[in-house]
């Protein structure tokens, strides 16, 4: 076993049957690898240093956050987080040791990590020479780049797209991690964490990545530097959860996505009836933190409350979640768990916008058959009822899907003023921006809606698949077939039920005498219409469906469509 002071934090060293490579931030074992954050290499680089030794939170917070006031809530964090990466339970600890009262301990023996590949299997002395070597290239290799025009090379490792920063102060909410024993509480710690997002995205000086992308990481170890150029952010905020009962223990940590730095820590324990409090407290640290001025618009929405209710909360939260999912069968429990949330608090405006989204979804998915509506209508009338009552406290949700009714009903400058208030309350949104360029799309504005999809697909780089169908509709509109077709497909290729993507798709491939292919995704169409009982794809469905303003666009798309060789009736 080393002695103490062997862990020198840069070299890689062998943790029982894990290989711990603190330059590349890493453990690796077998054919297995994970990667860890910087500060959690950092304390385990500390623990590793003194195997078998108890060390106390206090000198932790001294060794691995020094001259930072921060809650000692970060060590147990970063102690969850190593243990999910390397394997570990706490209630059966096999590498890391909680000892109640007095802090952690390594059970494992720490080695020197001399004839370890990357991937901890023994590696023949020959093959340390050659790696060696292969180091000292790799090197000049760097020095050469840099030396010979390599200041204007991607500097993000291989694999990883890199995103260039925004003007403003650019920040990503990853999702929280629920600490509590019952893992039923998921729902409202997701909650926690796309309320945050919301409080943030609403402040016009911030650049927020969506909820989407950011939780595209959720329940994955992953390298904050890694995750700040994948998203083209400069700040992240992590945090957990513990709810027990009615009480709440809330971490929240700010960290520099460029530098791996620590900026800020806190804890918050308040019980669940102040949840409220608690929330605008985690948004107004962040923006002090961040030096970000907040418009008097701005403040007002910061001080308006949804809902003063946490059962009306926690009953909204469980239909969102079910809502996200994005089926029929979670459309139906999502209705339940949100009808219950107005129920107790009849003005809850959110919760009402989003009863009219499901039914509105389920209005242009053709899903009412499916959720036990019938006729089609009753799905419209739902969407409108519960979209009126809204009203009263209107989200940028309801505005939303006010601008996506009032398309279908061929009102579009009424519906660009909607999706334009939609985005006056939420700049970070990017269906804000989507809802504005679809109905700019219908009065023949094509060049300004992709530059809109674009800006939304640059706040939610992870999810591209919901923009793709509307970008695709904005190149077929503007003439660039090619690109529309690319777009489109992609579309279609991710959302297989998207019926708009396919329409505009086989009106592509006959603009182009693409005849085979729109043969093929008519018959998709087809097929999607005979499952909903539905009548046929026809041109008089694509006039209901895609109501163009402009008499040019329209002729471009159904002349697209007949020479598909889709049917007048």
């Amino acid at each position: 076993m080393w002695g103490v002071g062997m862990v020198n934090g840069s070299s890689p060293y062998r943790m029982g049957d894990w290989v711990i490579d603190p330059r590349q931030g890493s453990a690796s074992r077998r054919d297995e690898r994970v990667h860890l954050e910087p500060k959690a290499i950092e304390l385990l680089n500390y623990l590793a240093s003194r195997p078998g030794e108890v060390v106390s939170r206090a000198e932790l917070l001294e060794a691995v956050w020094p001259g930072v006031i921060v809650s000692d809530e970060v060590i147990t964090n970063a102690i969850a987080k190593l243990r999910r990466a390397l394997g570990d339970e706490p209630k059966s600890p096999r590498i890391i040791e909680t000892i109640p009262k007095r802090g952690y301990r390594i059970l494992v023996p720490v080695t020197e990590a001399l004839n370890q590949n990357i991937m901890g299997k023994s590696s023949p002395p020959g093959l340390i020479a050659i790696v060696a070597v292969a180091a000292v290239l790799a090197v000049v290799g760097a020095l050469l780049v840099t030396w010979y025009g390599g200041a204007g090379s991607d500097s993000a490792p291989t694999g990883h797209k890199s995103l260039p920063l925004p003007e403003r102060p650019s920040i990503a909410v990853l999702p929280f991690v629920n600490l509590s024993d019952d893992k039923g509480q998921e729902y409202f710690v997701d909650g926690m964490t796309e309320d945050l997002i919301t409080d943030l995205s609403r402040v016009s000086g911030l650049f927020v990545i969506a909820r989407n992308s950011s939780f595209a990481y959720k329940g994955r170890e992953v390298d904050l530097i890694t995750v700040g150029r994948e998203l083209g952010v400069h700040f992240i905020i992590e945090g957990s959860v513990r709810k027990l009962g009615d009480k709440l223990r809330i971490n929240v940590q700010l960290l520099d996505a460029v530098s791996g730095g620590h900026l800020w820590a806190e804890r918050f324990d308040s019980e669940l009836n102040e949840v409220f409090s608690v929330q605008d407290r985690m948004a107004a640290r962040v923006i002090t933190a961040l030096s970000v001025k907040m418009t008097s618009i701005e403040e007002s929405y910061s001080n308006f409350q949804e809902t003063y209710n946490p059962a009306a909360y926690q009953a909204f939260l469980k239909g969102w979640a079910a809502y996200q999912r994005d089926t029929p069968e979670d459309f139906a429990s999502a209705i339940a768990h949100l009808e219950a949330a107005v129920k107790i608090d009849p003005a809850y405006g959110r919760a009402l916008a989003t009863l009219a989204a499901i039914y509105w979804d389920t209005y242009q998915k053709r899903w009412y058959r499916r959720l036990d509506i019938s006729p089609i209508s009753l799905s419209w009338q739902r969407a409108n009822e519960y979209l009126e009552k809204s009203m009263v406290a209107p989200s940028p949700l309801a505005h939303k899907i006010r601008s996506s009714m009032l398309i279908t009903n061929r009102r579009f400058d009424e519906a660009i003023t909607e999706a334009r208030r939609a985005i006056a309350i939420d700049p970070n949104d990017p269906l804000g921006y989507v809802a504005l360029a679809e109905a700019l799309i219908f009065i023949g504005s094509p060049e300004e809606a992709e530059g809109l999809v674009t800006r939304a697909m640059r706040l939610d780089p992870q999810n591209p698949v919901p923009y793709l169908s509307v970008l695709g509709k904005a190149q077929l509109v503007k003439g660039s077939l090619g690109e529309a077709i690319s777009s489109l497909e992609e579309a279609t290729r991710n959302s297989t039920e998207n019926r708009l993507a396919w329409m505009a798709l086989i009106s592509a491939y006959g603009a182009t005498s693409q005849t085979d292919k729109a043969e093929a995704a008519l018959g998709v169409l087809d097929d999607l219409q005979r499952r909903d009982k539905l009548v046929s794809f026809t041109i008089a469905n694509a006039r209901e469906h895609w109501p163009f303003k402009m008499d040019g666009d329209r002729e471009l798309f159904l002349d697209g469509l007949r020479k598909a060789g889709v049917s007048e009736w």
